[in-house]
């Protein structure tokens, strides 16, 4: 049932419908539920599951969702489709995937607050001059929360970006299942 309802909000422009009702709502959460269904997808084609889509339907609405993500960034996209981009990475080999994840989360560093915060609140993305990006968040909440069976930590592979003093895209991002880490850049 779940998987009908995923296939059921598939689009053609933005990759995935968000609500089936009300219409007038449909696109609110993009940035979330889009991530969601493809992780989802991607993770039953990975287990071979009999409802899951092909690689190559996957293909397509990942392609789509990163284009409109180029369009209209938002941090709320990241965590979710870096899960996703990873488990069709780790299946198919397609460079395509590894290479959205490090663009993603290389956006997204520059955001991570460390200064003159509560402890609790340190490793938090946020940008104060962006408040259309939505309320600060904890790293717990935004990070943590989101770990799956898809561990993007593995990609650590692909190595840092940018020369020395930089830091691996899966580690930088907070997918060490810590949540409250510093890495240093």
């Amino acid at each position: 049932m779940l998987a009908a309802g995923i296939d059921s909000l598939v689009d053609e422009e933005r990759g995935f419908r968000t609500f089936f009702f009300p219409a007038e709502r449909d696109g609110e959460n993009w940035n979330f539920y889009s991530g969601e269904a493809l992780l989802f997808w991607a993770e039953t084609a990975r287990m071979g599951h009999p409802v899951a889509p092909t690689l190559e339907r996957c293909a397509v609405a990942f392609e789509r969702c990163r284009e409109r993500h180029r369009r209209k960034r938002n941090p709320a996209f990241v965590p979710w489709h870096t899960q996703a981009s990873a488990s069709l990475y780790a299946q198919t080999g397609r460079r395509e995937y590894a290479d959205f994840v490090l663009e993603m989360n290389d956006w997204l560093l520059p955001m991570q607050q460390w200064d003159g915060l509560d402890p609790d609140l340190k490793g938090r993305f946020h940008n104060p001059r962006r408040p259309d990006f939505g309320p600060r968040t904890l790293p717990r909440r935004e990070l943590t929360s989101k770990a799956s069976g898809t561990r993007p930590r593995s990609l650590a592979r692909w190595g840092t970006r940018g020369g020395p003093g930089t830091t691996s895209v899966p580690s930088a991002a907070g997918f060490d299942r810590c949540g409250s880490c510093r890495f240093e850049r």
